[in-house]
């Protein structure tokens, strides 16, 4: 069985913070360092995710400088890493982590000599045939790439994979190359010799104990009223109840992370239904006295937040106890 030539566009890196440790496109690496896919970037997606890296990168900086951040100065270690970020070239850094992810996942970069269907992509562009589309009208770098790729690949007897968060590269109609899901096409590669069956029976049997130990999680984790701050403009918050949490997941809706010989890391896509009240003094139409010092014509007020969001949870299956634990849930996602 021929191993799968994969491409992976700039959306799928930005969508995964780049090269960050749990970031999935780390997992594409490993995937590409033991042989069983290969990848393939273009010239052009190589120095837009250049471009893009540098440029978040910078904006972190520049966010993390602000004057308002100052404060974290007071924390002992802060200010060696405030001196290492000044001494940081944005655009250095981002050409050395594509080229390290480049050397480890033995990417192969084509040109854009490969593109040769200048024709082709005018009248995609004029027809407005994806990659281009009434909102995307100036998506040239995309339809390069994509000619590029699809002119490389014909010497190749199956389908280039694919893998995008763009709608419209999604979309892409060709007979070289197929787009997929990147979350659901590295968790079937991961789980590839991996028997899943405890684990699909384990979800069901007690999808119930895990979804009532994730609501007291949310629960409690909802519990703090400085997560409410932003949504009362003029007030102080006195008081906070969370009324209730419900969650919801499918239990046969898992990505695999990795499969070893004694547990089975996956991530799962919850749901999450929130009720929480608060109660504050509302100093819209108050007045402040400088003689008394006191704010006169404060309302007690009370809010109901009522909000449905989703998250995604990493877990981890014990393949000898059946034992499903939550290893990383970052349930700020579900406020932001």
């Amino acid at each position: 069985m021929e191993k799968d030539v994969v491409f992976i566009d700039t959306s799928v890196f930005k969508a995964n913070n780049y090269f960050s440790a749990t970031s999935k496109i780390n997992k594409l690496a490993e995937l590409a360092s033991k042989g069983r896919i290969s990848i393939v970037l273009t010239s052009i997606t190589e120095a837009e995710i250049i471009r893009h890296l540098a440029r978040d990168i910078e904006n972190a900086r520049k966010s993390v400088r602000k004057k308002d951040n100052e404060v974290l100065r007071n924390i002992s270690g802060t200010e060696e890493f405030f001196s290492a970020l000044d001494k940081v070239n944005a655009e250095e850094a981002a050409t050395k982590m594509m080229k390290s992810f480049i050397r480890k996942s033995r990417a192969y970069v084509i040109g854009l000599d490969y593109c040769k269907d200048i024709d082709g992509i005018f009248k995609k562009y004029f027809k407005q045939e994806f990659p281009f589309s009434e909102k995307k009208q100036k998506e040239f770098p995309d339809a390069f790439v994509l000619a590029a790729l699809e002119s490389y690949n014909r010497s190749n007897p199956n389908k280039m994979v694919v893998l995008s968060t763009d709608p419209d590269m999604l979309n892409y109609e060709s007979d070289e190359l197929w787009a997929t899901d990147y979350k659901q096409y590295i968790s079937e590669k991961m789980s590839e010799d991996v028997d899943l069956t405890a684990l699909y029976e384990e979800l069901k049997i007690n999808s119930d104990k895990l979804k009532a130990e994730l609501e007291n999680q949310i629960h409690d984790f909802m519990d703090d009223e400085s997560l409410f701050y932003d949504r009362v403009e003029n007030g102080d918050i006195h008081y906070i109840s969370v009324n209730k949490v419900n969650v919801d997941f499918n239990s046969d809706d898992v990505y695999i992370n990795e499969g070893k010989d004694d547990t089975i890391e996956f991530e799962l896509e919850i749901s999450v239904n929130y009720k929480v009240n608060i109660s504050y003094d509302d100093y819209t139409n108050a007045t402040y006295d400088n003689e008394d010092k006191e704010w006169y014509g404060t309302e007690w007020t009370s809010e109901d937040i009522d909000e449905e969001s989703s998250m995604t949870i990493t877990l981890s299956f014990d393949k000898e106890s059946k034992e499903i634990e939550i290893m990383e849930a970052d349930y700020g996602d579900l406020l932001y």
